[in-house]
């Protein structure tokens, strides 16, 4: 077990704050710009009040679903798959903390297909 060290824990967890809030900033970003392509079709359906106050969030969060899944299936597709490797190489270099996390979801959510062969290292130059 390591010793517990108050500076080396604020540490990490600023290290897991700041990409879980630029994810969670840019999903809510992507959520307003939804909800304001979808709300004309819903005024003109007639159905913007279902759900209440959230049926504009509701078919958000259904239309964003639905274009994930069209994304996972493009994913199959060889050339976007390597489209996708560089572009996640390129956001990791200005975020390599997402490595990490990549490796912890990976792990949780055991999916078969990423390669885990490797481990985060930290390195301790100089004193």
């Amino acid at each position: 077990m390591t010793k517990f060290s108050l500076k080396s824990t604020i540490f990490r967890g600023i290290a897991l704050a700041l990409p879980l809030s630029v994810v969670l900033y840019v999903l809510y970003k992507f959520m307003k710009i939804f909800e304001k392509l979808i709300e004309p079709i819903a005024k003109k359906f007639q159905i913007e009040h279902v759900f209440g106050e959230i049926t504009l969030t509701f078919f958000t969060v259904l239309a964003m679903l639905a274009i994930a899944f069209l994304l996972g299936l493009l994913m199959r597709i060889k050339l976007i798959a390597n489209i996708r490797a560089e572009v996640e190489s390129l956001v990791l270099k200005f975020i390599p903390s997402l490595n990490y996390l990549e490796l912890m979801a990976t792990e949780r959510l055991k999916v078969d297909d990423i390669d885990l062969n490797w481990k985060p290292v930290l390195v301790l130059k100089g004193d």
